[in-house]
């Protein structure tokens, strides 16, 4: 039921009830929805070899977190989570940036997880890829972008 918290031992696409199927499904006229909201806090992460073999790597992040399914409405809780590689990447940086100023840090993140066609010819591709929406601005203490961007000159506003 939408509106109740259920507390889940870790939280994924698929074990907040997005199978790959139903994101092909979701995809497949053009449209690129929003699947979940997700908001945390996060003290760390675990790090090992990904199920879907090759060279990539799995984060599993450790701190609290809520993600709602943008589809159902459900809300779900859990210590743990693992995301796609378009936002584990990101925030697995944040939070070695965090920790080499503080070994207590905990970054705050939230975003939105949407979906699009994947227009790959790669065989075995995926029909659809992720898109990360932030909801708020990373910290300047954990984003060496920001700081940055503060020595640089904004570009001039697009024209009408």
């Amino acid at each position: 039921m939408a509106g109740e918290e259920k507390i889940v031992g870790k939280i994924t696409v698929r074990d907040i009830g997005l199978s790959a199927a139903k994101c092909e499904e979701l995809v497949a006229d053009g449209s690129e929805p929003t699947i979940m909201q997700i908001v945390g806090k996060t003290s760390g992460y675990t790090k090992k070899p990904s199920t879907l073999g090759g060279d990539k790597m799995s984060f599993g992040f450790i701190g609290k977190f809520r993600a709602q399914n943008a589809i159902t409405g459900e809300v779900y809780r859990a210590g743990k989570c693992f995301l796609p590689e378009i936002a584990e990447l990101q925030l697995a940086d944040e939070i070695d940036n965090a920790k080499d100023k503080d070994d207590n840090a905990i970054v705050e993140f939230g975003f939105n997880l949407g979906l699009q066609q994947n227009k790959s010819t790669k065989p075995n591709a995926s029909k659809y890829k992720f898109t990360v929406i932030p909801l708020f601005a990373p910290s300047e203490e954990s984003d060496p972008l920001a700081q940055l961007m503060k020595k640089v000159k904004a570009l001039p506003a697009p024209k009408a």
